[in-house]
């Protein structure tokens, strides 16, 4: 498969300010292509009548030749104007592994199962490129030059474990016990180069604000217990899963370390969902959801990365975790001998400490 993406953006904008109104010009395009070939392998098995075993994989080959520019003026007054403009140019190849595999089996006639489901994902992408930027500020103020020669290194290596038990508690009515855990590991290899002078044509020295290289390790866990009852015109679930989870994160610097976070976090996810149906052509459907949500690891890294003389990022360490409100509505009426149909639907989100 081939693609091919192009994209142009420009914005204006004015902050208030006491000192005199901000006023800020972006401009930015950026091409991309890529190339990637894929194929993949699908299974099914039946050794007996109550197991089934299922299996696919698949694979994927790919390369990218990436471009974008960007342009920015920002001035308080008209003869106070910082200007900055930036090129950037990468190519790059990578492949990914996936591999699944479900076993399940009935247990009774009842409606008692169990299933057992193993992933495995492989990823890993190269690229290099150039990084080009000068921004003239007001003033004496020495302009700034960035002319940067870039290696980066990505690979992630995952692997998920997941168990569910159905039993059935009479007719209508039946229990699911789920647990799942999965564990990722990735790094990040990024080495930057610049040149040692304006008049050297080797970029031989590393760009110590720039260069990183990022190890993760995270485990995820989930409990869920789920009690559903279906009826002849309803059917509600309720459920709630604790999921605990651990990570950790080191950022080096050749052989020095810049930090090593470690994180342990316990979320809380309840679920409820109701659908009516007091006809064939109505139906109505009600669900919540809350969920607590920990900050990703780059989140709480007081590292400062640096993405341009003009643009800094770095973390906060006392963020706090969010806890997510869902709520969706769904209704649907039908007359098929009118050809009439009417269909309603509505959301609501609210997020703490998002």
């Amino acid at each position: 498969a081939n693609s091919e993406d192009f994209m142009e953006t420009q914005s204006n904008s004015q902050t208030f300010l006491t000192t005199g109104d901000r006023f800020s010009k972006d401009e930015s395009s950026s091409t991309n292509r890529q190339n990637s070939t894929n194929f993949g392998i699908n299974m099914q098995w039946k050794p007996d009548s109550p197991t089934t075993i299922y299996t696919r994989s698949s694979f994927s080959f790919n390369n990218s030749d990436n471009n974008s520019t960007f342009n920015s003026i920002s001035y308080v007054k008209e003869d106070s104007v910082t200007s900055g403009n930036s090129l950037n140019q990468s190519k790059g190849n990578g492949f990914s592994i996936n591999n699944f595999i479900t076993i399940g089996r009935k247990l009774n006639n009842k409606g008692r199962t169990i299933s057992l489901t193993l992933n495995h994902s492989l990823r890993k992408d190269d690229s290099k490129g150039t990084n080009y930027s000068l921004t003239q500020y007001p003033d004496e103020t020495i302009d700034k030059i960035i002319d940067q020669r870039t290696n980066t290194n990505n690979r992630t290596n995952s692997y998920r474990v997941s168990l569910s038990y159905v039993e059935p508690l009479g007719k209508d009515y039946r229990l699911q016990l789920a647990y799942s855990i999965n564990n990722s590991d990735s790094k990040r290899l990024r080495d930057v180069r610049r040149k040692r002078d304006n008049n050297d044509d080797e970029y031989s020295i590393i760009d110590t604000a720039y260069t990183r290289n990022t190890y993760n390790d995270n485990i995820n866990q989930n409990i869920g217990l789920n009690f559903q009852a279906t009826k002849e015109k309803y059917r509600y679930t309720i459920g709630f899963s604790i999921d605990p989870s651990y990570s950790k994160s080191k950022i080096t610097l050749g052989d020095s370390i810049i930090e090593n976070l470690k994180q342990n976090v316990v979320n809380f996810s309840p679920s409820v969902n109701f659908t009516y149906n007091p006809n064939d052509n109505t139906s109505f459907y009600i669900s919540y959801s809350g969920s607590t949500s920990q900050p990703h690891i780059n989140q709480l890294s007081a590292d400062t990365v640096i993405m341009s003389a003009m643009s800094k990022r770095y973390g906060n360490p006392d963020l706090k975790p969010s806890y997510s409100n869902n709520v969706y509505l769904y209704y649907q009426k039908s007359n098929y001998e009118t050809n009439r149909f009417l269909m309603l639907s509505g959301g609501f989100n609210y997020t703490f400490n998002n």
